[in-house]
C-alpha cells in the first residue's frame, strides 16, 4: 500500500509528539483529530501492517491495535 493517504491526513503538519504522549488528555485530543479524518482507515491499516506498537494511529491506541493484530492472526473458529 502506498502512503499517498498521508497527504490527506487530518494530523498532517501537527506536532507528532501529540500522538505519542502518555498524558490521557493529550491522547484524547489526538483521538479527536483522528475521529474526523478521512484517511483514518488507511492510517489504521498502515499501523497494523507496520506493527506500530506506540502512539495513536487511525484513531486507535496501542492496546486496540494489539487486539486487532491478535484477531487477524487467530484462526477462524
Amino acid at each position: 500500500m502506498g502512503q499517498s493517504w498521508q497527504g490527506a491526513a487530518a494530523c498532517r503538519g501537527m506536532d507528532v509528539e501529540r500522538f505519542y504522549s502518555d498524558d490521557t488528555e493529550v491522547i484524547t485530543q489526538a483521538l479527536a483529530v483522528c475521529g474526523g479524518c478521512i484517511v483514518r482507515a488507511a492510517c489504521f491499516a498502515h499501523a497494523l501492517s507496520r506493527g506500530e506498537a506506540h502512539g495513536v494511529w487511525g484513531g486507535t491506541r496501542e492496546q486496540q491495535r494489539r487486539r486487532a493484530q491478535r484477531r487477524l492472526r487467530s484462526p477462524a473458529a
